[in-house]
């Protein structure tokens, strides 16, 4: 295969994962999440750890603690270092801790949908469909498809 001026555009489909082969333009990414009936209450944090072929990098508390109410779409920028090609991302953990307060139960999370995708050009790298995140249960990982 080759990479720099050619695109390719073929897409991978395993399960509810997806991984496209074109080249990035750029590092900076959108992790796009749909909140089903379920909403993420205010004090709640989500965190994103992005496993590469070059290491491990977290982005902890992107939603700043905010909600995600019932029914919303909200998007989130990161910037993955050492993310050149598509083929270098080997998955991709979402976290969901729940508020800490005295007398509150665990906060549960409906995700209807996640998507991580390159913000220049919406390019879909990698995806998943509905999961529901628990107090017990409080993480998802996404593993990159093989070639």
């Amino acid at each position: 295969m080759k990479y720099g001026t050619t695109v390719i555009l073929a897409k991978i489909i395993l399960g509810s994962a997806f991984l496209s082969s074109a080249p990035l333009h750029a590092r900076e990414l959108l992790a796009q999440f749909n909140t089903g009936g379920d909403d993420v209450r205010g004090g709640s944090r989500i965190d994103i750890r992005v496993d590469t072929q070059s290491g491990v990098q977290w982005f902890r508390n992107i939603n700043r603690a905010s909600s995600l109410p019932n029914g919303s779409f909200k998007e989130f920028t990161i910037n993955v270092a050492n993310l050149s090609h598509p083929f270098d991302l080997n998955g991709v953990t979402i976290i969901h801790r729940s508020g800490n307060c005295t007398f509150c139960s665990y906060d549960n999370w409906s995700m209807s949908s996640f998507s991580l995708v390159t913000k220049d050009t919406k390019y879909p790298l990698l995806g998943h469909g509905f999961h529901r995140f628990r107090g017990n249960s409080p993480s998802l990982y996404i593993e990159s498809p093989e070639f």
